[in-house]
């Protein structure tokens, strides 16, 4: 079986036959090589679980990038949210001093002890008290 007649057949299972059936046929193996293109790739790196590779291999590359972020976004913006998520992110990178600070340092603030932000998570807190 030829590949055209294969991503002819994928092209009209998956309802985009119009405009794709005469490219793919007039012009074989370029159509063929389009239609992976423009359609099948971008669909394969949009589903979740490439969403999520992509994440892993990210965060093997560069654990601390999160890290930095939300360190900018607190030294734009103090915020209880800000630094509560920093205070996590620390956590989950190991920084459990700078965790302990920040989570300190929230519940300092006036909303501070509101049940989202006053304590850290379980995981968190076994980490800190080690």
């Amino acid at each position: 079986m030829r590949p055209g007649s294969l991503i002819s057949a994928d092209a009209s299972r998956t309802g985009r036959l119009r405009p794709w059936a005469y490219i793919i046929l007039l012009v074989p193996m370029m159509g063929a090589l389009a239609y992976i293109a423009v359609e099948l790739i971008p669909e394969w790196f949009s589903s979740p679980g490439a969403r999520q590779a992509r994440q892993r291999v990210a965060n093997r590359l560069d654990p601390a990038k999160r890290y930095r972020e939300l360190s900018d976004r607190l030294a734009v913006t103090d915020t209880i949210a800000n630094r509560a998520a920093l205070a996590e992110e620390c956590a989950k990178i190991g920084r459990y001093g700078e965790a302990e600070q920040h989570y300190d340092h929230t519940l300092a603030l006036p909303m501070g002890h509101d049940p989202a932000y006053a304590t850290p998570p379980v995981s968190t807190e076994k980490q800190i008290s080690t």
